[in-house]
């Protein structure tokens, strides 16, 4: 019985839409341009999502890889000797197990602001030249 109803709105919605394109009142041409944009669009956005997802994947396996590559001992070195640096943001940096000029070095000063949580801002981070400062050392 249900398969039957179902035939039967069918039916009833290809007279229905026959008898409105036979009228004039469905444009053909007018149609057919906005299902070709709406499956370009829909196409649009699948491949979006797609490259969204494989952007984060790629950035995910970066990240591990920079935090791989920071449990790897590196000699600690005193981070204090950075100008702008004191005794409480080398605590905080030995805390997130960075503990060399080398690890420092490899830094991006955002991402560094955003895990110390706001202790210090990238802004000051970079004016103050942590990174660089980091290089230098790291190659003494």
């Amino acid at each position: 019985m249900d398969q039957l109803l179902r035939q039967v709105v069918l039916i009833v919605v290809v007279r229905q839409f026959t008898r409105l394109i036979l009228r004039g009142r469905i444009n053909l041409l007018q149609l057919s341009r906005n299902i070709a944009l709406l499956l370009l669009s829909f196409a649009v956005s699948v491949l979006i999502g797609w490259w969204l997802i494989e952007e984060e994947q790629r950035l995910r396996q970066r990240s591990e890889g920079t935090q791989h590559e920071e449990m790897q001992p590196d000699a600690a070195d005193d981070l204090t000797l950075i100008d702008g640096i004191g005794e409480r943001y080398a605590r905080a940096l030995n805390e997130l197990g960075i503990t060399s000029f080398a690890q420092l070095a490899r830094q991006d000063p955002a991402e560094l602001s955003q895990r110390m949580n706001s202790r210090v801002s990238a802004e000051r981070i970079r004016n103050q030249d942590w990174i660089g400062q980091a290089r230098q050392y790291s190659r003494r």
